[in-house]
């Protein structure tokens, strides 16, 4: 067995949740957990399903390969997307335990070029279960997913945030005479409005050549929705290792939930396909579990299909909330339709 798989130590048996109120929250919604160890065994195959009736991709043999050393010198980790602007200027996931300071290895399982997995190891000890990493596990990543020590993203988001915006630019050059810049144009100093930064330009220039980088304190991983990270503890209960499975061996469908909105009215509340509706005066509030995301949302009326206005967020357990807009006007007649992407189970390792 060569170094890196003997490094990953994940053993050889499945993979398990734990019995924490996260883990046991995230199996009452049915959710299998990946097979980490699996995915870390070399030479291993697995079959994906993509769809409902799609056709399965076989994934493997399984490539286990040393990435590099993740750095942390704060004791804890953050996760965001350098692609999206709202998660890098508005918004840090932060991960919900603490870590051991010191560089922890870095291990990647790969098929051909294309990496399926990412694994941290923070001790030489044995996960025993799997508990969610909040902020990375359900994330609102859809393109990347990063690991970061806390204080080198605090460090960067607070250069990137303390330059001046577009509009103290332009109160400064109306006050010199100055035509005003308009949206789009390069900014002066490293802030663009796209959120510039060095290091995450480095980052986003990596990503988008489906490279995976681990430097300064960061880990960055090229992925496709949804990424699903999870803590491993040893028997003490110990954080040992984080393992992210980057969107590749989980069989991923798209489904389609069409609600009476009359029907809502009346009950108030309704669940059904696993997500639970309130009803409120001027919107819909929608809870669904982690293991779905509600895509969009659109209102039918009359034959015609019209989008609705979404807001997200994620509770401390995983599950997610969304709030829908609509409006007043034909709303008893009115049909809720929501686009979902369901994790169903994991890849079945041939």
């Amino acid at each position: 067995m060569s170094e890196a798989a003997t490094e990953a130590g994940l053993g050889a048996g499945p993979s398990e949740l734990g019995d924490d109120a996260s883990a046991t929250a995230l199996r009452d919604t049915g959710y299998e957990l990946t097979d980490f160890a699996g995915a870390f065994t070399p030479g291993a195959r697995f079959e994906v399903r993509v769809g409902r009736s799609g056709s399965p991709i076989v994934r493997g043999p399984v490539r286990v390969a040393p990435l590099g050393a993740l750095r942390n010198d704060s004791g804890r980790l953050s996760a965001f997307d350098p692609l999206d602007r709202a998660n890098v200027d508005r918004t840090v996931l932060a991960l919900d335990r603490a870590v051991p300071v010191g560089e922890h290895p870095v291990l990647v399982s790969q098929d051909q070029d294309e990496v399926l997995a990412a694994l941290v190891r923070f001790s030489r000890s044995r996960p025993s279960t799997w508990t969610p990493a909040h902020g990375g596990a359900r994330s609102r990543t859809r393109f990347s997913f990063a690991l970061a020590d806390g204080a080198v993203l605090d460090e960067i988001l607070a250069r990137v945030l303390a330059l001046p915006s577009l509009a103290e630019i332009n109160a400064t050059r109306a006050l010199f005479g100055a035509a005003p810049l308009q949206p789009g144009d390069p900014l002066p100093g490293k802030r663009s409005p796209t959120g510039s930064h060095p290091v995450l330009d480095a980052l986003r220039a990596a990503l988008a050549g489906g490279r995976s980088v681990v430097s300064d304190g960061i880990l960055a991983l090229p992925a496709v929705p949804p990424v699903t990270s999870f803590w491993g503890l040893d028997a003490h209960g110990e954080v040992a290792a984080l393992a992210c499975d980057l969107g590749r061996l989980r069989s991923v469908g798209q489904r389609w939930l069409d609600v009476s909105l009359l029907e809502l009215h009346r009950a108030l509340r309704i669940t059904v396909g696993g997500l639970t509706l309130h009803d409120h005066p001027d919107h819909v509030w929608v809870v669904a579990p982690p293991s779905v995301t509600v895509l969009d949302a659109t209102r039918l009326l009359d034959g015609v299909e019209s989008p609705i206005a979404m807001q997200s967020g994620r509770d401390a357990d995983g599950t997610r909330e969304h709030r829908l807009s609509l409006p007043e006007s034909g709303r008893m007649r009115a049909t809720l339709r929501l686009r979902l992407a369901a994790m169903d189970r994991p890849a079945t390792r041939l």
